[in-house]
């Protein structure tokens, strides 16, 4: 069986990193990033069971992140 992969976008730091931790700490393959952007190209590079998506992001919201 494999390990569930989740992606943590969010631009705060402050929502992301505790995302990560206790995530990782409960066996998940968590990767994380901090724009919208950047999560595209993580999704282009590999693929995720899972993506928690803030939002209320600068340049980039969780929506365009979806619509793209």
């Amino acid at each position: 069986m494999n390990t569930p992969r989740v992606l943590v976008v969010d631009d705060e730091e402050l929502f992301r990193a505790p995302l990560v931790v206790g995530l990782s700490e409960r066996g998940f393959d968590v990767d994380a990033a901090e724009s919208g952007h950047t999560a595209l190209t993580r999704l282009a590079q590999e693929p995720f069971d899972v993506i928690l998506l803030d939002q209320r992001m600068p340049r980039m919201t969780g929506l365009d992140v979806l619509k793209a």
